[in-house]
């Protein structure tokens, strides 16, 4: 059950509680991440001959720029969350859907046919859906996070 009342405590209870700590599903979305983030870094900093080959030379300089720009916006997340600092939910959440609309605009600006792009579009849709509603309503997150647990106990 997904809690949708929260109550506020203090830094120690919210460490006090079982759900507190970096772990669970957010080590999940963390290798996840590290996994989306695998293409970007090939990208921008290895040869550039994957990025011409999957989209054509025409489109690698786009497509290198796009991904660099991802890149940046995904890092917030793999450096906050370990820290657990209390910016990381708002923060990543922010940056994973401007990653989502970075893809499209470098998708779009670099001509790349959508019916050739369409499974990478909505493999990224679905996971910044995912990944929202869990920094959303996760009871590790709102605890580590947010110093809060669910009202009802």
């Amino acid at each position: 059950m997904i809690p949708t009342r929260w109550k506020q405590v203090s830094a120690e209870e919210a460490a006090a509680s079982p759900y507190y700590g970096f772990g669970g599903l957010l080590i999940f979305f963390y290798v996840i991440a590290l996994i989306l983030i695998a293409l970007p870094v090939m990208s921008v900093f290895g040869s550039g001959e994957g990025t011409m080959r999957m989209y054509g030379p025409e489109n690698a300089a786009v497509m290198r720029n796009g991904n660099a720009v991802r890149l940046l916006l995904l890092l917030p997340f793999l450096v906050l969350a370990p820290l657990k600092h209390r910016l990381m939910p708002a923060i990543a959440i922010a940056c994973y859907w401007a990653s989502l609309a970075v893809l499209l605009i470098t998708f779009a600006t670099a001509n790349v046919p959508m019916g050739r792009m369409i499974n990478v579009i909505l493999f990224n849709a679905a996971v910044a859906i995912v990944f929202t509603l869990y920094l959303l309503f996760s009871k590790r997150v709102n605890a580590t996070y947010r110093q809060r647990v669910p009202a009802d106990g």
